[in-house]
């Protein structure tokens, strides 16, 4: 192998393998399809994200009613038929 950079530069290249050529273009195809599944995958994370979100909100609100819902059952506990609140 030649150390030198100028020596190698200046020698002319073997032709690449036909072979090798076929074999980088089938491997683009697929490389895009990855790269568009990667997009996907960030989309779809990103709804399972908001998903999520939303599944708290809804149990912090159902949290709230059930404390709500305990509160106005002692409050209607302590008062009695005929007497004004």
């Amino acid at each position: 192998m030649d150390r030198n950079p100028r020596r190698s530069l200046t020698r002319p290249q073997p032709s690449p393998d036909p072979r090798l050529t076929a074999s980088v273009d089938e491997v683009e195809p697929t490389k895009t399809s990855v790269k568009g599944l990667a997009v996907a995958a960030e989309k779809i994370g990103a709804v399972v994200n908001l998903i999520q979100d939303v599944a708290e909100q809804t149990n912090l609100l159902a949290l709230n009613a059930t404390i709500e819902a305990a509160l106005c059952s002692e409050f209607d506990k302590g008062r009695q038929p005929g007497r004004a609140a």
